[in-house]
């Protein structure tokens, strides 16, 4: 379907208001053309508005002498892909043999222009549905050698042809009313053959009415080009992030241009939470809050805190009152605040260490009394550090060597060595009890006879994992139980369940935590007897 555009271009203010305006205004038009000797033929279109105006959307349909339907074009030339026109400037279409000087402005080249009696037109659309724009001749018949052009006969053939410099925009495919009858009527100014005066650019006097306009409407309304199917043209499309609840939203842009992004402007948008973040609009699930009857700098929300010796404090709501000296009668493990109502009356002094030879099972206070059986004597050789009582003594052989005690060491000692050369001896295997090794102290209490310290505050990392590993070889009438004794954040004791220990490889390992404590393990009997003891590793000596 062809529509006709006389003087009259469909134009549209991209970015300010796409709607339909018809006006008096510029437009594309053919500028120049020439029909020279041999090949030396050039069209020239130039862009008077004030902005790029991309040819995709453009053709040159043609004729060859007289058109098999006349009004019908026969060839459809379309402009080489990604062609514009800059505001002010022209685009040359010439004969690939055409003379050097043509070929020097030229912006592509076409083989098939016309010998004088050719007809083209400058049209926006498809070949289905176009419009006309500007003409050279026309699409009705053969003009015999050309078309009469400003009172010259056969302007169009041996000549060149320059637009006139204040037309503004092109015919609408009328090329008769272009053409005049002479040279104060027609359009166009016509130049002998081979002059080609002015090519490459063109001077225009015209005036656009201050606007800067481009063909995008059909006279329906409807986009010449719209490759997406928005319903805006082309021409008229703003590229950027269409997504609202992206950071960087636009909500002028028509065309998304995969440029939304969703980090800058994301962060906690709870206004109760610690870390708030005012300036965000994304909810990244940051937000962090702070702990029942707590602000968020760590203080009680309850002004009447409880205040521990040490400075620290806890929130009233979470206050627990009771006895929290672990030898009283009434220990409470749960309580954190001293509540001064310690019962001492069920304590009985003696002593309470069952590996001692004076232990007195009734008693729950030790009072230091507890004598240990051994050897005292340093120069003997079961010599017994711990021992507070003295017993026998083993001590080294008066005349070492001397096998058959003859009280000489001679040959008949050495006979005695050699026959016992040889022999493979079990090792002895060196065996402890709880209560006589000097890595485990005494209490606290007659329940917890005995214990042993894996760390304490002052040591490198104790809030480290704590493993203790002990093999049991013995273990009294009716077993033996263990359980953890460490302190708490607060500085508070926390004494954990009771737990049975086995014959054979016991591991106990506590938790590590991310402050620096004191770590236990309480024993029910001294008369546990093991040969391997280990802590974090590192084997231990009762020696």
């Amino acid at each position: 379907m062809v529509k006709f555009l006389p003087n009259i271009i469909v134009t549209a203010f991209a970015a300010i208001a796409a709607q339909l305006v018809v006006a008096q205004d510029c437009s594309l038009f053919f500028s120049g053309y020439a029909e020279g000797s041999s090949n030396n033929k050039f069209l020239e279109i130039y862009n008077p508005t004030g902005s790029d105006i991309s040819l995709d959307g453009y053709a040159y349909p043609s004729v060859s002498n007289a058109p098999t339907v006349p009004g019908e074009f026969e060839w459809w030339n379309e402009f080489d892909a990604g062609a514009s026109i800059a505001p002010g400037d022209v685009y040359v279409i010439a004969h690939g043999s055409a003379d050097p000087a043509i070929l020097a402005e030229a912006d592509e080249t076409h083989n098939f222009l016309s010998n004088g009696d050719d007809g083209y037109m400058l049209v926006m659309g498809t070949q289905d549905d176009f419009i006309q724009i500007d003409a050279i001749g026309d699409w009705n018949g053969d003009p015999g050698s050309g078309w009469d052009v400003a009172g010259v006969s056969a302007g169009t053939k041996d000549h060149s042809l320059i637009r006139k410099s204040d037309i503004t925009s092109g015919n609408g495919g009328d090329w008769t009313a272009s053409a005049g009858t002479n040279a104060d009527d027609s359009e166009w100014i016509v130049l002998d053959q081979n002059d080609w005066t002015g090519l490459g650019s063109h001077d225009f006097t015209g005036s656009c009415g201050g606007g800067n306009y481009a063909v995008v409407y059909d006279c329906d309304g409807v986009c010449l080009n719209d490759a997406d199917g928005d319903g805006v043209c082309d021409e008229l499309e703003i590229a950027g992030c269409t997504d609202s609840g992206a950071c960087n939203y636009d909500s002028a842009a028509t065309d998304d241009d995969a440029s939304c992004e969703y980090l800058t402007c994301a962060g906690c948008t709870d206004d109760a939470a610690c870390n708030y973040d005012d300036s965000a609009t994304i909810e990244d699930g940051s937000c962090t809050y702070p702990d029942a009857f707590y602000d968020c700098a760590g203080n009680c929300l309850n002004p009447s805190c409880h205040n521990y010796a040490d400075g620290s404090t806890i929130c009233e709501e979470y206050v627990v009152l009771g006895c929290t000296y672990e030898a009283s009668c009434n220990y409470d493990m749960d309580a954190n605040a001293e509540d001064g109502q310690c019962d001492f009356s069920c304590l009985l002094t003696g002593c309470t260490d069952d590996s001692a030879v004076n232990y007195d099972a009734a008693a729950t206070t030790d009072d230091g009394s507890c004598l240990f059986v051994g050897c005292t004597d340093p120069e003997g050789l079961d010599y017994d550090a711990t021992a507070n009582y003295p017993g026998g003594c083993d001590y080294p052989e008066a005349c070492p060597g001397d096998f058959t005690g003859d009280g000489e060491v001679d040959v008949n000692d050495l006979l005695d060595f050699f026959q016992l050369w040889g022999n493979v001896c079990e090792p002895a295997v060196v065996s402890s009890s709880v209560g006589a090794c000097g890595l485990f102290t005494n209490g606290p209490n007659a329940t917890w006879t005995h214990s042993i310290t894996l760390t304490t505050p002052n040591d490198a990392n104790s809030g480290a994992a704590q493993t203790l590993t002990i093999n049991v070889t013995s273990l009294p009438d009716g077993g033996a139980n263990y359980r953890v004794a460490k302190t708490v954040a607060n500085g508070n004791w926390f004494n954990g369940n009771a737990q049975p220990l086995s014959l054979g490889m016991n591991t106990i390992t506590v938790n590590s935590v991310a402050f620096d404590r004191s770590v236990k393990i309480q024993v029910t009997s001294g008369s546990i007897e093991f040969d391997e003891i280990s802590v974090n590793g590192e084997y231990l000596s009762c020696e």
